[in-house]
């Protein structure tokens, strides 16, 4: 969660046109996970027939592999799973009341949330009534 001071409101106005084009590095790397997820389809239907030498040099379809691009490092991960409760998302005193469960059940209490922005995503409606 990160405060309201930590956010750089100011840079939104450095923001142009070209950071949402894709670089030659991006089309790049989106061919080579095209490729790659291509063979992964193709490998699970067709196994047999991808593994049988073929052409003019009879030699075996190379696999494709997944590029990796940024490598997480192996850690524990916390996994919170959480009930689901009945409240209509379509009304936003609802919606409050659900995120103010969700916080108790994750132990947040109302002074550490104060002034924080917090990453809750759902679908249009729930996003809309959340803000």
């Amino acid at each position: 969660m990160f405060s309201r001071g930590e956010l750089n409101e100011t840079a939104i106005s450095e923001i142009d046109v070209s950071v949402f084009f894709l670089t030659s590095e991006n089309l790049k790397q989106q061919r080579l996970a095209f490729e790659a997820g291509l063979y992964t389809g193709l490998n699970t239907y067709f196994k047999k027939e991808l593994a049988a030498p073929r052409g003019p040099r009879k030699k075996h379809l190379t696999p494709f592999l997944f590029p990796v691009i940024h490598q997480i490092g192996a850690k524990k991960t916390t996994v919170y799973s959480l009930p689901a409760w009945e409240y209509n998302e379509a009304k936003i005193s609802e919606i409050t009341q659900l995120l103010r469960k969700i916080m108790k059940e994750l132990g947040y209490g109302e002074e550490l949330l104060q002034e924080k922005l917090v990453m809750i995503g759902g679908d249009q409606l729930t996003v809309r009534n959340i803000r």
